[in-house]
């Protein structure tokens, strides 16, 4: 285990570090800085005050695309409202993905920074995946 101090040299090359490359884990940080990993750790949290925020992945929309997604809620709200649809018959699914050339695994995936980074990664709409699919109604899954 390497054994190193916290000095103001030590603070200002991790804060460079990530500034540099806010993609990369503690561990990988401390082995290019040669420091240990606790030390590292301490530092993000405790003087730089940063935090290691998830990036979330979505479905990019075009403007149309959106438009249209606001469009179908405003009327079926209006609808549901003026009793035209029974809001009891309406069927809530969901889905999950297994992606056959590679996943982005979120839990894995963070960005260091003192604020939300508000990145988001865009990925394309149809990639080669096998899809689990669940339905759920007022009465049963």
């Amino acid at each position: 285990r390497k054994v190193t101090q916290t000095t103001e040299d030590r603070v200002t090359e991790v804060k460079v570090h990530f500034e540099a490359h806010p993609n990369d884990s503690i561990r990988r940080a401390a082995q290019t800085l040669n420091m240990s990993y606790g030390n590292v750790r301490n530092i993000l949290k405790y003087f730089l005050k940063m935090h290691p925020y998830k990036v979330q992945c979505l479905q990019f929309l075009s403007d149309n695309a959106k438009l249209a997604r606001k469009s179908f809620c405003q009327n079926l709200c209006s609808k549901i409202s003026n009793n035209e649809i029974d809001a009891e018959k309406i069927i809530f699914s969901d889905e999950a993905h297994f992606w056959l050339n590679g996943y982005v695994n979120n839990q894995n995936y963070r960005f260091w920074g003192t604020q939300p980074p508000h990145i988001i990664e865009e990925h394309n709409l149809h990639p080669k995946k096998i899809t689990a699919w669940v339905a759920i109604t007022n009465r049963q899954i």
